[in-house]
């Protein structure tokens, strides 16, 4: 999975391409400084099998409000987006445009935040492709977003003011605006986004333009 942070004039942009993509392999790119803050060893995304592990993320999940709305459809109106995201013809996540500054980078790969977690929830099998620490992952205050009407794939999503999300507007948003930031994708379609694909840990870092 490609996951950038690019820092420059002191603000921190990243991306997660959820799908696979087409460029070149960033660990062949001699501006990636990734290599420089995290040891070799440590880049890498864990594969938990739900099940042998012991855990219960599908209990996480159950504790979790599923909207009513597809994501797309609830756009503008129950949450809105800081940055752009970016999705297929047919509504399912390609990638996220997120506030990513070099050092949660570091942090997230250190800890093994990006992971995938193979569970059943609803008697369906399920990858769960984790994009934060675990206490983010599964607060029970999160959203889970279907990205279609066939719920094969939903996007974990907490809401937030502006003000929790770090953001001042001006003027200031009605009181019931969210922001949306994007924590987990659980996805049952090993099609559009292949296991193999997201185990494979592609960490890009500049700071240096």
């Amino acid at each position: 999975m490609r996951i950038t942070c690019y820092e420059e004039d002191g603000l921190g942009m990243g991306y997660i391409y959820l799908m696979p993509h087409s460029y070149k392999n960033g660990a062949d790119d001699p501006d990636n400084e990734i290599g420089e803050r995290v040891a070799a060893e440590r880049m890498v995304i864990p594969y938990i099998d739900d099940t042998a592990a012991g855990t219960d993320a599908a209990a996480g999940l159950d504790r979790m409000i599923v909207a009513e709305p597809t994501l797309l459809n609830d756009y503008g109106i129950g949450y809105d987006t800081d940055f752009g995201n970016d999705l297929d013809a047919n509504g399912y996540m390609i990638g996220i445009e997120l506030r990513l500054d070099p050092d949660r980078f570091v942090k997230l790969i250190e800890e093994k935040a990006f992971r995938v977690i193979r569970t059943t929830w609803h008697g369906r099998a399920f990858n769960l492709v984790a994009l934060g620490l675990p206490e983010d992952v599964f607060d029970e205050r999160n959203v889970l977003y279907k990205m279609t009407e066939a719920e094969d794939v939903f996007v974990i999503v907490r809401l937030m003011t502006p003000a929790e999300f770090g953001v001042v507007y001006e003027p200031a948003p009605a009181p019931s605006y969210r922001l949306a930031e994007f924590r987990g994708l659980l996805s049952a379609r090993d099609d559009l986004y292949p296991p193999a694909y997201l185990l494979e840990p592609e960490f890009i870092l500049r700071t240096r333009f």
